[in-house]
């Protein structure tokens, strides 16, 4: 609702006729030296039967009560009184122009700079006086107060300090005062006036908690300063059903908003406007949220709060602002007056020295006197600091004083003092109040330190309610006796309408068949919450785990954990809803295996939702790894000797592929690769791959071999990694004693008997054929047997002693076959065959053939000096 400014500052003139002569000489001489007052520029009678309120959104919104004050009168700004004009106390008609005129107003010649910038608008009403009336031409406003007017102009509002000011005239300041553009305290002080400045104001305005005196300043501004604050609610209004009456003995409600009696209120939502305080009547009209009007009327009426207020068409109109609701019948009762004497004491005062600087920590109020009833004069904020010179207890409150610069002495009031009845222990009412255990499904009350003070108490009640709505689940609780005397309650917050907050915890006793109260104190109940926490586990290139902990319906049952799962690549074409498993512990868990999702590697989106109570609800997410499959494997070198070593592959994957085949080169560092052997790695039972290399089968050479692994990938060979191994150079001098030859075979002397050397470089005689060593022969037939009847494949048949032209043969077999560097390689020439000797036995399978078996040759390398043999050659290698 939109209306146009009536105060507009330009120059204007008057003539006005007066049938009084001199006294209009008079008159005239007056106004010439007044400051020129401002009228409404509108052409418009009308008898409004109250003061006319308006709502506007404007900012500088004004109330024609802010004009005109039911009966209309000159505002006068002189110090000395107007002479008085008589006339008739005939009813007369008043007239008004539609040409805006600026009538002046008297003033003071002693008005000072301090009050330069205060001006009144006013507005005049003339009687006629008899037939030939008096005719004003005068300045006009959209709605104007018919009233009847005493006979003689009024004399000019006397000058006033007091606080119960005048609608308008001169107020003289007791205080330095801010002087603002709007009535907030929050507002911006444009600047100051001093104790004992005066100034002209025509309006009184009630807002923010304070009294305000407005004028218009010389520049066109209105103004504004607070002179006093004011009570919440308080203010010329009446509340009730709308009569005018205070509603005694209704009935309690609860939901009533905290307003001043008149005031602007400005509407926090569409507002119905009706022409009568009734909730199912239909509206007038409707405020919108933002829009604000200025209201002369609280009332209550049909369960609602209203506020009222005269529009322009001078119809009231009432505004429904809040809901009341009924409060509960049963309420717990009002705490208990003790009317026994005891010895009072006081506590709550604040240590503080006799005089010093006190920083203010909280509103403070400041009065006139230390009396909790005196007026406030205006209140103190956080963050102030008092030099005060005095520090005194009086009206059961602390106080700190102080002189103002006006030479007033001003008292705060600080803390209001406690008084407590100190009573022997045995007659005493008492009972503590604990809180426990508080979650988002309720809590439990232990009432504890119960005492009757001498009357036994027959029952121990609690009454619980929510601050939501009021106490509309207000539960009278019975608390139980626990084994050490104390009293619990158990309150589930299913029982109050499933409110979360703050809850109002009260205690009370049944003595002597009466209800009392004992204490009170709060609870808390958090807000409950949907919660689930997805953890990922065991990432490898094949897939991973999921892990859901943390699982909270929020009060609800989770009916299922669902986890669905998809691979950034090509969207969610791959996209699975897995159902998690509930684990032991509580938890659920899904394991994801990429073959499942294209075999895609990279991220993957992993969402979490429950089921609850039919619905799928989202509840968190997070993203899991899946690396791209890697061709590994690893060589460890084992069992090094001066006759060789062991080479073990592990970590063996073809990274998505199959590994047909474990491949080691190995060759020594000497003479190049001109001993490069290719060996196929056997697989063990715990998944790896074996190799063993005997220096034999690389020309005995000592020193650094290198090792390499390949694969066989789809029928191709793929190299994977390499290392080097270590044979130490063979040292025969570690046999005792002196070598010697007797023309037949190189010896040492032994702890028993010769011992035979025959190698490469040390040889026997062709005529040296001492056949099988009988004993020898004894305990190889004992290992064959064994052997045999452990069920591995082994045969009866072997090869035994061999003498030298039977070695020449076989020899030159090899080489006619194979080449005589080939030959060197598995066999020995004649003279150097450890056969010779008649102490070496070669074993053979059950077809005959020379003993490849593995895992016979694992037992033989695991048992054969146990029978008093060395295993020299392993079945199935090179020799």
């Amino acid at each position: 609702m939109k209306r146009e400014k009536f105060l507009h500052e330009q120059q204007r003139f008057s003539i006005r006729k007066y049938s009084f002569g001199a006294a209009s000489v008079l008159l005239g001489a007056s106004l010439v030296f007044a400051g020129q007052a401002l009228a409404d520029e509108h052409h418009e009678v009308s008898t409004p039967s109250d003061a006319t309120l308006r709502a506007t959104s404007d900012s500088d919104a004004v109330t024609a009560a802010d004009i005109f004050s039911g009966v209309a009168t000159d505002g006068v700004a002189s110090s000395e009184k107007a002479s008085q004009v008589s006339t008739t106390s005939q009813t007369a008609s008043e007239t008004a122009t539609s040409e805006a005129r600026s009538e002046v107003s008297a003033s003071t010649s002693q008005a000072t700079d301090k009050i330069s910038e205060s001006t009144t608008a006013s507005s005049e009403a003339i009687r006629n006086t008899n037939a030939s009336s008096e005719t004003a031409t005068n300045l006009d406003v959209s709605s104007m107060v018919r009233a009847d007017v005493n006979t003689s102009l009024v004399s000019q509002p006397a000058t006033t300090t007091d606080s119960d000011l005048p609608s308008q005239g001169t107020y003289v300041y007791k205080e330095r005062t801010e002087i603002k553009n709007q009535p907030k305290v929050s507002a911006k002080a444009e600047f100051y006036v001093n104790p004992g400045d005066s100034v002209l104001y025509d309006q009184v305005v009630t807002a923010d908690g304070y009294q305000w005196i407005s004028y218009k300043s010389y520049s066109g501004v209105r103004r504004y300063a607070p002179v006093k604050p004011v009570a919440a609610g308080s203010g010329n209004g009446n509340s009730g059903s709308g009569d005018g009456k205070p509603s005694n003995g209704a009935q309690a409600t609860t939901g009533a908003l905290n307003i001043p009696a008149t005031g602007t209120f400005y509407f926090t939502r569409d507002t119905d406007i009706k022409k009568e305080p009734k909730a199912d009547l239909k509206p007038t009209f409707v405020f919108s949220k933002g829009d604000h009007v200025i209201y002369d009327k609280v009332l209550t009426a049909d369960n609602h709060q209203w506020i009222s207020y005269l529009g322009y068409d001078y119809v009231r109109y009432y505004a429904d602002v809040a809901t009341l609701t009924p409060a509960k019948a049963e309420t717990p009762a009002a705490k208990p007056t003790e009317t026994n004497q005891a010895k009072l004491e006081t506590s709550g005062a604040e240590k503080l020295p006799a005089s010093g600087t006190y920083n203010v920590t909280r509103s403070l109020n400041v009065k006139n006197e230390p009396k909790a009833s005196a007026e406030t004069l205006y209140t103190l904020e956080k963050g102030y600091k008092v030099n005060y010179d005095k520090v005194l207890t009086a009206d059961n409150h602390q106080w700190i004083s102080y002189i103002s610069y006006s030479g007033t002495r001003r008292y705060v009031d600080i803390a209001t003092l406690k008084t407590t009845e100190s009573k022997p222990q045995e007659n005493r009412v008492s009972g503590n109040l604990t809180i426990n255990n508080q979650t988002s499904n309720g809590f439990d009350v232990v009432v504890t330190n119960v005492s009757g003070g001498g009357k036994t108490v027959q029952e121990v009640r609690v009454p619980i309610w929510s601050d939501k709505n009021g106490q509309d689940d207000l539960t009278w609780y019975h608390a139980d006796k626990q084994s050490d005397g104390s009293y619990k309650v158990h309150v589930d917050k299913a029982s109050h309408k499933g409110d979360a907050g703050t809850y109002s915890v009260h205690l009370y006793y049944m003595l002597d068949g009466k209800r009392t109260y004992i204490t009170e104190t709060t609870a808390t109940v958090p807000e409950t919450q949907v919660t689930g926490k997805l953890t990922i586990s065991n990432q490898t290139s094949n897939g991973f785990d999921v892990v859901v902990t943390n699982v909270s319906g929020g009060g609800k049952t989770v009916q299922e954990v669902r986890v669905p799962i998809w691979s950034d690549k090509n969207g969610q074409d791959d996209l699975t809803w897995y159902h998690a498993d509930k684990q032991s512990d509580g938890s659920y868990k899904v394991h994801v295996d990429k073959a499942s999702h294209k075999g895609d590697a990279g991220t993957y989106s992993v969402h979490l939702y429950y089921m609850l109570d039919g619905k799928r609800t989202y509840i968190t997410e997070t993203t899991a790894t899946v690396p791209e499959s890697q061709v590994t494997g690893k060589l460890t070198i084992t069992n090094q000797t001066s006759n060789g070593f062991d080479v073990v592959v592990t970590n063996v994957s073809g990274g998505g592929k199959e590994v047909k085949e474990v491949r080691v080169p190995i060759w020594s560092d000497k003479n190049g690769q001109d001993d490069l052997t290719w060996y196929h790695a056997d697989k063990q039972s715990d998944g790896s791959y074996k190799v063993h290399v005997d220096t034999a089968s690389h020309k005995g050479d000592a020193g650094t071999y290198s090792v390499h692994l390949y694969y066989m990938l789809d029928g191709k060979r793929t190299y994977i990694t390499e290392t080097t191994a270590t044979v130490p150079q063979s040292n025969e001098s570690h046999v005792t004693g002196k070598l010697t030859n007797n023309g037949s075979y190189y010896s040492v002397r032994g702890k028993y008997d010769d011992i035979i050397i025959v190698n490469k470089k040390h040889g026997l005689s062709k005529d040296y054929n001492p056949g099988e060593n009988p004993t020898a022969k004894a305990a190889f037939v004992r290992l064959r047997d064994d052997m045999i009847n452990q069920g591995l494949n082994v045969g009866r048949s072997y090869s035994g002693f061999r003498s030298y032209d039977y070695q020449k043969t076989l020899y030159d077999n090899y080489v006619s076959r194979d080449g005589q560097a080939a030959a060197d390689r598995y066999s020995a020439r004649p003279g150097f065959s450890e056969h010779q000797t008649g102490l070496v036995f070669d074993l053979t399978d059950k077809s005959g053939n020379l003993l490849e078996d593995s895992r016979a040759s694992q037992w033989l390398k695991d048992n054969a000096h146990n029978y008093g043999f060395i295993v020299r050659f392993q079945a199935g290698k090179e020799a």
